[in-house]
């Protein structure tokens, strides 16, 4: 495992034998702002787009932001059509035990999940459960 990114909000980490990256949000995220969220997200994408995983694991259990909906707007028109040309078929999602934060995210991928059928997502109570699902979808 390699940490690409550490910062007060979140850790990006590289897992070079499975190929895949994961997010890991921390609890100051609960006084995080919208531009440092955007901020962020750019940071994450930028990422994905130079690692090329195909899976990607996105701990939120600790998650305090919501993200509001113009963000969501911002995220959908903006990222995912990024995240998707550089190749993230797969994203596990542990969730948060903030139902509004949860929402955000759920409310999200739905349209992504919609709009790509070559996209799948799932939402997990633990990492462990989230990469055994995530590793299932590799291709030998």
């Amino acid at each position: 495992m390699e940490i690409l990114f550490e910062h007060k909000y979140i850790r990006i980490e590289w897992y070079d034998e499975i190929k895949f990256i994961k997010n890991v949000w921390y609890t100051a995220t609960d006084d995080m702002t919208d531009k440092e969220y955007r901020e962020i997200a750019e940071v994450q994408t930028r990422f994905i787009e130079d690692y090329k995983p195909i899976l990607w694991l996105v701990s939120l259990s600790e998650l305090g932001f919501v993200v509001v909906p113009e963000t969501q707007t911002w995220a959908d028109s903006t990222l995912f059509p990024r995240i998707i040309a550089a190749g993230v078929k797969y994203i596990a999602f542990v969730v948060s035990p903030n139902i509004f934060a949860h929402v955000a995210v759920e409310q999200l991928m739905e349209e992504e999940t919609t709009k790509n059928a070559d996209f799948h997502v799932k939402y997990f109570e633990t990492d462990i459960t989230a990469v055994n699902w995530l590793k299932s979808n590799l291709k030998p």
